[in-house]
């Protein structure tokens, strides 16, 4: 009455054949445990996102070097800066090409800066002439505010005049005696020139006036 019956005997002896030999927990507990096709287990997104927060870069050498020898070579950078600054002045000076910026290095420069320096531009005149005017502009007489913006605006029509045919010129004279040479920019280079007052000019006029290059 309480015994199996014979069905559920055989049913349990089917189960028993079917199952393979050495399976079981600890073996489907491995396969769980086993790495992925990648070759390696997927990281935790936790370890992820520390990783990326971390650069892949290694270090500047300069983190790792000492305090005296970091000190000493901030000490080297400002004595070369400083040098390099005593050169640009000197060349500011002098016009020595090898110490002058990209803008005012080579033949072309040199050339168009000594004839603008030979010359007198209206346009150098132009902020000592207008400071007046502007001033005259305060003064409350209507005339005189009226003479003196028709005097600012013809000044700025003769600078204006004087600088485009400044401009057109040395375009046409450095290709002239420049073959080959890069020119383009100088006839502009030379106009911005002439618009400063003489002695504030840099680099420093090399010549006097009226000794225009040959």
């Amino acid at each position: 009455m309480f015994g199996r019956g014979k069905s559920e005997q055989v049913d349990a002896g089917q189960q028993s054949d079917a199952a393979p030999e050495g399976t079981g927990p600890q073996e489907d507990a491995t396969e769980r445990t086993q790495p992925s096709g990648k070759g390696r287990p997927t990281p935790k997104r936790r370890e992820a996102e520390a990783r990326n927060r971390h650069p892949l870069i290694a270090k500047p050498l300069d983190r790792t070097a000492s305090r005296e020898e970091r000190k000493q070579r901030r000490a080297e950078e400002r004595l070369a800066s400083r040098q390099r600054r005593s050169q640009l002045q000197q060349a500011y000076i002098t016009g020595e090409d090898r110490y002058l910026p990209a803008r005012d290095k080579g033949p072309v420069k040199r050339w168009v800066r000594d004839y603008v320096d030979a010359r007198r531009s209206i346009g150098e005149y132009f902020l000592p002439i207008a400071l007046p005017l502007v001033l005259c502009y305060a003064v409350p007489n209507p005339f005189v505010q009226l003479a003196a913006i028709a005097l600012l605006y013809a000044l700025l029509a003769l600078v204006a005049t004087d600088s485009l045919l400044l401009r057109r010129r040395l375009n046409r004279l450095v290709v002239a005696r420049f073959p080959g040479e890069e020119t383009r920019g100088a006839g502009t280079y030379g106009m911005f020139r002439s618009w400063q007052i003489r002695r504030s000019r840099l680099p420093r006029p090399q010549v006097a006036r009226g000794g225009f290059p040959t």
